[in-house]
């Protein structure tokens, strides 16, 4: 046992032995009733510790009832037999000094205890062993529920960790899918671009392959936001409507690696700003205190185009990676309207 636990055990041994020395002052001389004390106490503890750590946990953990309930049946006649042999020890209650008596008259030569009849030493054991028992059991039991919503909440830690490891994993191919892909699209016309977007690629490959296992500051992921859109302006070429405000946010706060990029990838792909002169994407990150609040704005085409077929990841493995990171500490607003889409994310981070 934990020093708490013994410490606890030893604290309530003392009080329950001083209520039953207490009781024992009703009936016998102070002598005879320490005597009687250590005799209840001395076998009652026998029954509560051979109960908690031994037929408890080889018995009854194990489902096997029958042999429990023999078990403790032995052991009540062995504490039968242990109250019979110390039968001499037992002070009788008449032997007691009358209230009468003047104080310092005590009584000597007391005759020996005459022997008590069998049924009543059983009945005796029994409400002597019985609440040994059922509190040794109620102790076990307590304990291992205890250990068993540890051994749960373990369990569970375990399977939110590998599945967050597994959502993070999906973030590297889906990234690397659309900006090879724009690369590849480029270097096939031999743009002057490509080489811009390869050394901004690697910027945010650095980032990825870094920064994505573990808590970042709030400036890593800002600075890959920027890097991807510098990285969508080059290879569109033409003036585009991409605000990105961060002036005013706490950098230094602490957030999981890779949250708010897929909202950004989602705007540069259903806004379609690099055919639509109206299209926009307006990015803002504040923060107050410990929250960081993370908004976004695009404009949806009124004609339907193309999309990526895997744009749906994105959004679904942050909503996933939230509720597992950030339990009962976001709030996620998605709304359309007036042909704008529209994302507020807050995030508590402390």
């Amino acid at each position: 046992m934990r020093l708490k636990e013994v410490s606890i055990h030893i604290i309530s041994w003392l009080a329950f032995s001083l209520i039953v020395f207490y009781w024992q002052t009703n009936m016998f001389e102070d002598s005879d009733a320490l005597i009687q004390t250590a005799r209840l106490i001395s076998i009652g503890m026998a029954l509560f510790y051979l109960n908690l750590y031994v037929l408890l946990p080889r018995f009854f953990e194990s489902n096997q009832f029958i042999k429990y309930s023999l078990s403790v049946l032995v052991i009540l006649a062995v504490a039968y037999f242990l109250f019979f042999l110390t039968n001499d020890l037992s002070p009788r209650p008449e032997m007691r000094n009358p209230r009468g008596m003047k104080e310092g008259v005590e009584m000597r030569n007391r005759p020996p205890m005459p022997p008590r009849n069998m049924s009543r030493m059983v009945i005796f054991t029994i409400i002597n062993g019985i609440p040994m028992l059922f509190f040794s059991t109620i102790i076990w039991l307590s304990d291992e529920n205890r250990k068993r919503k540890q051994r749960e909440a373990a369990l569970i830690n375990e399977n939110l960790e590998s599945e967050m490891r597994f959502l993070k994993s999906q973030i590297n191919p889906h990234f690397l899918f659309n900006a090879l892909n724009n690369i590849y699209s480029l270097s096939l016309t031999q743009s002057e671009k490509a080489p811009q977007l390869i050394i901004k690629l690697s910027e945010m490959l650095r980032h990825v392959v870094y920064h994505n296992t573990s808590p970042v500051k709030l400036e890593n992921e800002i600075g890959y936001i920027q890097n991807f859109i510098d990285f969508q302006n080059l290879k569109i070429g033409e003036p585009i409507d991409v605000s990105f405000h961060h002036e005013e946010a706490d950098k230094h706060l602490i957030i999981e690696p890779m949250l708010l990029i897929p909202f950004v990838e989602n705007a540069f792909k259903h806004s379609n700003i690099e055919n639509d002169p109206k299209g926009f994407i307006h990015i803002a990150i504040t923060t107050q205190h410990n929250k960081v609040i993370f908004d976004i704005r695009n404009s949806i085409p009124t004609m339907q185009h193309t999309k990526d077929k895997t744009s749906g990841i994105g959004i679904e493995n942050v909503t996933k990676r939230l509720a597992l990171g950030y339990p009962g500490k976001f709030q996620f607003l998605k709304e359309i309207e007036q042909n704008v889409f529209h994302v507020n994310l807050q995030i508590d981070c402390k």
